[in-house]
Parts: structure tokens; sequence; C-alpha cells
């Protein structure tokens, strides 16, 4: 009897363990998490080099940041174009109809009469971000760089699709 008691206790005991053990080992919510989306723009025949990030939590893009590269003439150093934005940055604000989120950039509202204004649209997997309605400004881009029209990322750490609209 005091066999049969202690095999239902070593019994009793694995199975507590085998339920525990799983409970204990489960990953942690993903709730709050933020993903981040990104790519490396290739230097081109129409376009300079640059790398793009997005950040999403809980399904809201929360910042965005665009970078493209332009080489200078030979001995000279290169141009290039920043565009970086992030919900309560102060310098831009931040719409969502849909599922497109839109971010007029506030900085440079004063300079043009019409804000510039980014569109980034989710797609399986990553995002398209329409730059079709910035300026490659002054207050953005150096002497001979510019932004793409839009950027296609898929996943992160790949290429970014371009479109420079030529």
């Amino acid at each position: 009897m005091e066999q049969s008691v202690s095999k239902r206790s070593a019994l009793g005991l694995s199975m507590l363990i085998g339920f525990a053990l799983p409970a204990g080992c489960a990953p942690e919510s993903t709730e709050g998490a933020s993903q981040s989306y990104s790519c490396e723009i290739p230097e081109g025949d129409t376009g300079g080099s640059g790398d793009v990030a997005v950040e999403v939590r809980d399904g809201e893009v929360r910042s965005l940041s665009v970078q493209t590269y332009f080489p200078g003439l030979p001995g000279n150093p290169g141009y290039s174009c920043t565009l970086r934005a992030a919900r309560g940055d102060g310098e831009s604000s931040w719409t969502v109809e849909g599922a497109v989120t839109t971010v007029e950039l506030t900085a440079e509202k004063g300079a043009w009469p019409d804000p510039d204004l980014v569109r980034i649209v989710p797609l399986p997997g990553g995002y398209r971000i329409d730059l079709s309605n910035t300026r490659s400004s002054s207050m953005t881009c150096g002497a001979g760089a510019e932004l793409p029209e839009a950027i296609t990322i898929v996943g992160t750490g790949g290429q970014c699709r371009t479109d420079w609209g030529e």
C-alpha cells in the first residue's frame, strides 16, 4: 500500500510539474511591445542609397525615419535627406483614417503654403510609405539630395522597393 501511495504521489507531482512548467515557460505577452520594420535603399540609377524604419506598437504606427544619401563631387562630402517623425514630437501631427496613417510635418508648415504629408499604408508583412506630397526642401535635404516618391518595406533588414518617380 505504501508503494502505491508513493507511486500516486510521484505521478501527481510529475503531472503538476508538467502543467506548471509550460505555464512558466510561456512567452510573455506581446501587448505593448513594439515592432520595427526597416530596409535599406540600394544606390541606383535614379536615386541615392539610404535606410528607412517604421516603428509600430499595438498596431499603431509610432514613428518613421527616412534617410537618403547622395554622393558629392569627387573630393567633396555628399548630401542627405532626413525625415524623422514620432508621435508627440511637437514637429508633426498624426491622423489615422481606416488603416492609413497620415503624418503632417508641422516644422515645415511655415516655410510653405501646404504642409508636407506622408502617408503610411500597412501591407501584408510591411508598409508602403507615400512621400509624393513631401518636398526635398532645404529643411529636409541638402543640395542635390531628394526623397523618393514612395518606399515599400516588407519585413525587416531587407532591401526597400523605391519609386523615384522617373
